[in-house]
């Protein structure tokens, strides 16, 4: 008794299986044809035949679609967001570009975080190399350009006071 109950049970799980798919690939197929306007008299449609597919052999569907959905999986290569198959995305191509760069200045400034805090033979950082490179040339710069701009800023100050 307790095995009828089983089979009886596995019966309607396939079933159920059955009908969710069959309802999915009618999904599917309505999304891929061109909608068209809707007139307003009702429309007679025609009933599937249910009975064609309870006669069907339920192991035979279950292999054949295992194998379909081996065959369709996305390679490892693609990624998560390598798969465009779908036509209704829910990011747009800018929006993405935009996610990319950004992330990829986060990581680059963790980069840069990382490296400065690398050591030297000598127990010296990137940055306190960094600074040792740049120290000449900021002093180059501050000595040609300096008194030029702070005769710029003082006159623009004064100008500014005067005018009040």
């Amino acid at each position: 008794m307790a095995e009828q109950n089983r089979d009886s049970s596995m019966e309607e799980i396939l079933s159920s299986i059955k009908r969710i798919i069959a309802e999915d690939k009618s999904v599917a197929i309505d999304r891929s044809e061109p909608r068209r306007p809707r007139s307003t008299k009702p429309a007679l449609q025609a009933v599937p035949d249910i009975s064609a597919d309870t006669q069907q052999d339920d192991t035979d569907e279950v292999l054949e679609l295992t194998d379909e959905l081996a065959e369709n999986t996305p390679s490892s290569a693609r990624g998560v967001f390598g798969d465009r198959r779908s036509e209704e995305r829910l990011i747009d191509d800018q929006k993405l570009d935009s996610m990319r760069q950004s992330l990829s200045a986060l990581v680059a400034i963790d980069k840069v975080d990382k490296l400065s805090n690398i050591k030297a033979a000598g127990g010296t950082s990137l940055e306190d190399l960094t600074r040792e490179l740049m120290r000449p040339m900021v002093k180059q710069w501050l000595d040609q350009n300096l008194p030029s701009l702070v005769e710029e800023l003082v006159a623009r100050e004064i100008q500014r006071l005067s005018d009040k």
